[in-house]
């Protein structure tokens, strides 16, 4: 990948001598410390270690990272997914993606139509199909799994024309391609690309509003010859996200059309219990009494109405009022009880982002046939985080991952592990691996039974000791059904 493929589709990459894998190659470029590279669409194999590799046929489970698509890579924590997935035979990948403006900038016409990100990870599942068979792995046995935009990205892959025959199931953690403030089929994405070329001197506003061809290729050629690090800093302009991109993309309609043409495979998703939470201590916000305080009526609304996720509906204008009247009128608190009202906003931005648009996309999925397998992480160890007041204790974003992928008692300066925590990543481990060789979480003989989703919203609580259990989050059902149907 060099600056003159920029933005383009990545080109097919086949095998030519030996490589000596001692270390992981670059992430793709992002803000931050570590090794980056535009070069950085390399991807890592974990097997299992036995004789004639080759003669095996292992399941494979390709991990598409998250990170609201501007962070992360597929390098993964080695031990962990040794131990606690690639032991239970079975193949694991961790693909890179590019990032940011070099993934999803998007004109959103044929001059750079966008998603390069996404047509990066529909390139490494081909890559695998071609050649995992040498690592010992079933190349029709693919499950392609992610957390975040990941699962994001996983949601679009089930959703997309162009990639979805190429794998027999996938695995959602925390993300669905429906999540408010991360797909839209409006202008928005475009925006972000605009004040990029502006701000790089490629183009003024009003050559870009013309979209005259040949004004066009140059800026494309301009944009070509920035320095990657020039480029990079355009991320701060807004923010590059999957787009649709018309007839011959990778996403070619709206989501809910799309959703009524995907084939029945098996599906594993589910949320934490208290996703947002993750925003708030990660920067420290929920350490501060003052900033708990804060947390009022008054304040919820006036937060509300200025949420970057109200631009990605069609309809906000009516969205607003109707989360308004659900999530903040109808709540019965003082304007003195600041933890009672942090929570209801934890529990509000949860539930718009991630619980909401993954219970309609499980629904959409069971339309179409397919076995849906749905949970909710509600397990925190008494030990983790414990600078929390007692009173806004849950689970937050991304903590599944460490008991999936086995280093649990690691996030946020860890504690001490206790036999529910290693209970909990055994489970893990054991839905995961099942799921992947056999498309059912626990198949036939367990003592576990994970429901497939019904009716009644059946899916497990997931932790030290799964509980079978029906009406999934049922606030969550405003964003699921009340929401679209406003749109």
């Amino acid at each position: 990948m060099t600056s003159q493929n920029r933005f383009g589709p990545p080109e097919r990459k086949d095998p030519s001598g030996q490589i000596l894998a001692f270390h992981f190659g670059p992430q793709c470029l992002q803000a931050g410390a570590g090794q980056f590279d535009e070069d950085c669409l390399y991807l890592n194999i974990y097997t299992p270690r036995v004789a004639n590799i080759t003669h095996q046929h292992y399941p494979v489970f390709l991990w598409i990272h998250g990170g609201g698509f501007v962070g992360g890579s597929g390098n993964l924590e080695t031990e962990g997914i040794l131990n606690n997935l690639v032991s239970r035979d079975l193949i694991v990948v961790g693909i890179n993606y590019r990032l940011g403006p070099f993934g999803f900038f998007s004109t959103r016409d044929s001059t750079i139509p966008g998603n390069v990100g996404l047509l990066d990870q529909i390139e490494a599942i081909n890559w695998v199909k071609r050649y995992i068979s040498y690592f010992g792995g079933d190349p029709n046995s693919i499950t392609i799994g992610g957390e975040s935009a990941g699962a994001m990205s996983v949601s679009l892959l089930t959703l997309s024309p162009v990639s979805q025959h190429l794998f027999k199931q996938a695995l959602l953690e925390s993300g669905s391609g429906f999540s408010a403030g991360y797909f839209s089929s409006s202008e928005l994405p475009s925006d972000a690309s605009k004040s990029a070329a502006i701000y790089l001197q490629c183009i003024t506003a009003e050559q870009w509003d013309r979209h005259d061809p040949a004004l066009m290729s140059q800026m494309v050629q301009c944009l070509r010859s920035k320095k990657a690090t020039d480029i990079l800093n355009a991320h701060k302009l807004g923010r590059f996200l999957p787009v649709v991109d018309g007839p011959g993309g990778v996403i070619p309609q709206r989501l809910e059309v799309l959703a009524q043409h995907r084939p029945p495979i098996p599906i594993l998703t589910g949320n934490n219990q208290a996703e947002y939470l993750f925003w708030l201590f990660e920067d420290g916000l929920l350490h501060s009494s003052d900033y708990v305080n804060r947390f009022t009526r008054q304040s919820s609304t006036s937060d509300l109405a200025h949420r970057p996720e109200l631009q990605y509906y069609n309809n906000s204008q009516l969205v607003l009022p109707a989360i308004q009247r659900a999530y903040i009128d109808s709540i019965n608190l003082t304007d003195q009880d600041h933890i009672g009202w942090c929570n209801e906003n934890i529990q509000l931005y949860t539930e718009m982002v991630f619980m909401g648009p993954t219970y309609r996309d499980a629904m959409l999925f069971r339309q179409t046939k397919s076995r849906v397998y749905l949970y909710s992480f509600d397990y925190l160890a008494p030990g983790a985080l414990p600078t929390l007041t007692a009173q806004l204790r849950g689970v937050p974003h991304g903590w599944q991952k460490q008991y999936a992928f086995g280093y649990p008692g690691t996030a946020d300066g860890g504690w001490k592990l206790t036999d529910d925590d290693r209970s909990t990543e055994d489970y893990f481990g054991q839905f995961w691996a099942n799921f992947v060789k056999y498309g059912n979480p626990t198949p036939t003989p367990s003592t576990i039974v994970w429901p497939q989703l019904g009716s009644k919203g059946e899916y497990i609580i997931l932790g030290p000791k799964p509980t079978p259990s029906s009406g999934f989050h049922p606030k969550a059902l405003f964003f699921a059904c009340t929401v679209p149907a406003i749109e």
